[in-house]
């Protein structure tokens, strides 16, 4: 009796959460915020959302549970300068809000919408595309330590993907400069370096790619240290007020949150290797030994 009662209301909650109205699927009337998993991108996307003005989109590229991305590969990476036809109309209805499934309306609170927040840990390769195919389309982008990323998809057992990104023939090509490490750490990484590898290249071509002023930027570590000023700046970046009520949410956890949470501990070597395939890829200029970004160690 207890199953049939828990299955009746699964049932229910599935049926809820895809009962919405999306009056205006313009994409200039979306949000994305994307980054690698495990960086606090759905605290972010509910501090933005805290007055409830947005359809939350959860993860539409979640291909196993989201109809539209089925056949889209982990990580996918298109040309900026290609209209990508096939591929490039399916990211484009992602972004617009065409899904309607109770996967990516888990935290939707809004019923009638014309805007919307879409949340995405698998659109990272995607976003220098979606800046130069759709200008007009608010990017958010946020990063965090690959450290303590890697060490949060170990300790959680997350797939590491890598095979579909090693199977993206353009994405390699893009990348082929740095095949060396990235064949080194496919024969014979642990684990851990292996995730490491993941963030690198889930992270290489937004960070050398995306045209200065066409997304913002956001460091998780410097949201968590100065909440105040990342808001303010990513509020004037999105055309909003600061609405003082979303500071009181800062230190409300989201339902996925790493928020608040300390560097995880690493070994000397452990961190060594770390940031030397971090640097592998051109990007140790973005933070060193003490997990911060090294643009605040310099304002400090």
């Amino acid at each position: 009796m207890r199953d049939i009662f828990e299955n009746a209301l699964d049932r229910l909650h599935r049926l809820s959460a895809v009962c919405f109205v999306d009056l205006n699927h313009d994409h200039r009337r979306s949000i994305l915020i994307a980054s690698s998993g495990r960086s606090g991108s759905t605290w972010l996307a509910e501090l933005v959302n805290h007055r409830n003005e947005y359809r939350f989109v959860f993860e539409p590229f979640r291909r196993d549970l989201s109809r539209p991305a089925r056949g889209l590969p982990y990580g996918l990476y298109l040309d900026p300068k290609s209209g990508a036809a096939a591929e490039g109309r399916v990211v484009k209805a992602l972004l617009e809000g065409r899904v309607r499934n109770a996967w990516s309306h888990r935290h939707n609170k809004l019923r009638i919408a014309s805007r919307r927040i879409v949340k995405e840990i698998r659109a990272t390769n995607l976003l220098p595309w979606i800046s130069e195919n759709l200008p007009e389309l608010p990017i958010v982008y946020l990063v965090r330590h690959p450290v303590a990323v890697a060490q949060s998809w170990t300790r959680m057992g997350w797939r590491d993907f890598l095979g579909e990104f090693t199977g993206q023939e353009l994405l390699m090509d893009r990348l082929s400069a740095h095949r060396p490490v990235i064949d080194e750490i496919l024969q014979g990484g642990s684990n851990f370096e292996r995730h490491l590898l993941r963030w690198c290249l889930e992270n290489v071509i937004p960070l050398a790619d995306l045209r200065p002023g066409v997304a913002h930027r956001v460091f998780y570590e410097e949201l968590v240290a100065d909440p105040e000023a990342e808001l303010r700046s990513l509020f004037e970046y999105l055309g909003k007020e600061v609405d003082p009520a979303v500071l009181q949410r800062v230190n409300v956890p989201s339902a996925f949150s790493c928020a608040g949470r300390p560097a995880p501990a690493t070994t000397d070597e452990e961190l060594a290797r770390a940031l030397e395939i971090v640097a592998s890829f051109g990007l140790d200029h973005l933070y060193g030994r003490d997990f911060l970004p090294r643009a605040r160690t310099r304002k400090e």
